[in-house]
């Protein structure tokens, strides 16, 4: 678990993930003080991909596109094998 903390405008209650010398919403010079609020939850398990799988790099479908020409020949040299 890890503790989180929280910066809140002593003028206001404006509160911001990092401290902020002067508050946004009122104006305030110097007013943010940090809060420390309890413990978060640990970061999920599930993967940000969600249900999909790998797919083996063999698998993938290649596109294949033409060829610009730019006039630059240091990048027209360049080819995809």
């Amino acid at each position: 678990m890890k503790v989180r903390s929280v910066f809140t405008c002593q003028q206001c209650g404006s509160q911001s993930q990092k401290w902020l010398g002067r508050c946004p919403d009122c104006g305030a010079w110097n007013s943010f003080e940090e809060e420390r609020t309890g413990a978060t939850e640990p970061a999920s398990t599930t993967s940000p991909l969600g249900n999909r799988t790998a797919v083996r790099f063999a698998d993938v479908d290649r596109v294949v596109a033409e060829r610009l020409t730019t006039g630059i020949s240091e990048f027209d040299r360049v080819r995809l094998k």
